[in-house]
């Protein structure tokens, strides 16, 4: 026996018994990594066969994805744990974007966000933290012009009609209580968030938070230290859908904002899901929506968004 630095015996048995161990579990850890730049090398080939085939990067990216199997790339072994699987495909995506960066062919998250231009036409309930909410999106987007409407119902109808390209609507309550009312026409109608901000009132006491409404996901221009949030629906009772999306969301250095469970109606009509919000400073999402169309499929992305006046 012998002491150490800090004057705890140890056995010298042991001490080299774990030496071994943590040796032989950086050499498996060494080889994995190399197998998963092999593959990434053989994905960046595929990819790049595409564009030279006259494919737009996003086209590119998209149509490799689809070729592949509904759950690629699983672990030879079965008994490797779901994170540990997470977390290696978490370092494949990052190794594949940043081969393809170094070909000069580097993703962006609008490749994997369909965007289609809105017209710059919003449909809102007057009232002054709507008013509020509309004067500080017409900051950023200059041309938007307004029209009112007399119920939330009326709100989402003339977006889903084409009316209009935009809605406003409360999204949440301090602390970050989702709206059950937004929440179900949201969902009914498929729309996303383009953009968020807090609105404090006439006498600044109020703490809401009202999100400008579209039809598609688009990611909007962002400074380094804007709080962003990516915005996701999840299929409920998938245990491992959450270790799916949060171990490659915790290495990739996003935190959980909010997850809360969502359902609407009752008995056999009801349609219950997870919704989850990461959130990361001034951070890029592309790996991460790499990582959610190749591994997670089941998410549905709600919305890319950037507190306007955090």
């Amino acid at each position: 026996m012998h002491t150490d630095a800090y004057g705890f015996s140890v056995n010298p048995v042991i001490e080299e018994n774990l030496r071994s161990l943590a040796l032989s579990l950086k050499r498996e850890s060494d080889l994995r990594l190399c197998e998963w730049a092999s593959l990434a090398e053989g994905m960046a080939d595929a990819i790049c066969r595409l564009l030279d085939d006259g494919f737009l990067p996003s086209e590119a990216v998209m149509a490799f994805i689809a070729s592949l199997p509904d759950d690629p790339f699983l672990p030879d072994d079965t008994q490797v744990s779901s994170v540990f699987a997470a977390s290696e495909r978490a370092s494949l995506c990052c190794i594949l974007t940043d081969i393809l960066k170094e070909r000069g062919h580097a993703l962006c998250e609008g490749d994997f966000l369909p965007r289609e231009d809105a017209m710059p036409v919003v449909a809102y309930v007057k009232n002054p933290y709507a008013d509020e909410a509309y004067s500080v999106f017409a900051e950023e987007m200059p041309d938007l012009t307004v029209r009112y409407a007399s119920s939330f119902d009326e709100v989402v109808r003339q977006l889903v009609s084409g009316e209009v390209g935009y809605c406003l609507l409360p999204l949440e309550e301090s602390g970050g209580l989702r709206l059950s009312t937004v929440e179900r026409l949201m969902h009914a109608h498929d729309l996303r968030i383009a953009r968020v901000t807090p609105v404090f009132g006439p006498d600044g006491t109020a703490d809401l938070r009202y999100a400008l409404v579209c039809q598609s996901v688009s990611a909007t221009p962002y400074q380094a230290e804007d709080d962003r949030y990516l915005e996701l629906r999840l299929p409920l009772g998938a245990d491992a859908v959450l270790t799916d999306l949060f171990i490659p969301a915790h290495l990739l250095s996003f935190s959980v904002y909010r997850v809360q469970t969502v359902s609407f109606g009752t008995g056999e009509d009801r349609d219950p899901y997870l919704s989850a919000v990461l959130c990361g400073q001034g951070a890029d999402f592309t790996a991460l929506l790499l990582y959610l169309a190749m591994f997670c499929r089941e998410a549905v992305v709600v919305g890319l968004y950037r507190n306007l006046e955090s």
